[in-house]
């Protein structure tokens, strides 16, 4: 056993130097390359899947869009209905207020009426409590707050009295005596008179 193992070394031994320079050589750490590539199925498999995850994002931030704007559009529909319920209710309170002042006018019209009325009433009254006797009054013309009185009576001095009469009474005023004419009538005697005076009320 020992003698094949001198040969073995022999042998090792006489190798040429190239031999041992090639094996040497040989023996060295081997490199390593560090360039990968993908292959082409997995690469494109990549990109679409990318693809397809972006555009479920699109639709998916669409259709909430599209949610959204659907809600507006009902909510804006409720608001504009809402609205015109409410344009008919300022309507309506426009021609009730409308109708509440032309009644208002009316009550006025009808109120000032009653209150001439009532007035004339108080100034006929006042005018014949100032009559005095043996005195018949013939006209009695309004104009504003003026009166013009026509009469007839048998003497001046009751034409007085019935000026003194009304200056006394405290709905007339500025008595003022506009004609006295001494007249026959049925071969009697009589004055005839007119005069203006003003209203206190």
């Amino acid at each position: 056993m020992q003698i094949n193992r001198s040969v073995f070394m022999i042998d090792i031994n006489l190798l040429p130097e190239e031999m041992k320079k090639g094996k040497k050589k040989e023996l060295g750490v081997p490199k390593i390359s560090m360039n990968f590539q993908l292959p082409v199925k997995g690469g494109v498999f990549a990109i679409v899947g990318v693809y397809v995850i972006v555009i479920v994002i699109l639709l998916l931030i669409t259709m909430k869009q599209n949610s959204t704007m659907n809600k507006l559009r009902t909510e804006i529909k409720s608001m504009q209905t809402e609205l015109n319920s409410l344009q008919d209710a300022v309507h309506l309170v426009k021609q009730f207020r409308q109708k509440q002042q032309d009644l208002q006018h009316k009550i006025g019209i009808v109120e000032k009426l009653n209150v001439g009325r009532l007035n004339e009433a108080k100034i006929l009254d006042n005018l014949a409590l100032s009559v005095p006797d043996y005195m018949w009054l013939v006209n009695v013309k309004q104009s504003g707050n003026q009166l013009v009185i026509s009469g007839i009576t048998f003497s001046n001095v009751i034409v007085a009295d019935f000026m003194k009469n009304l200056e006394n009474n405290p709905y007339f005023g500025n008595v003022t005596l506009k004609v006295i004419e001494k007249k026959n009538l049925l071969e009697h005697d009589i004055m005839e008179f007119k005069l203006s005076c003003s209203i206190k009320i």
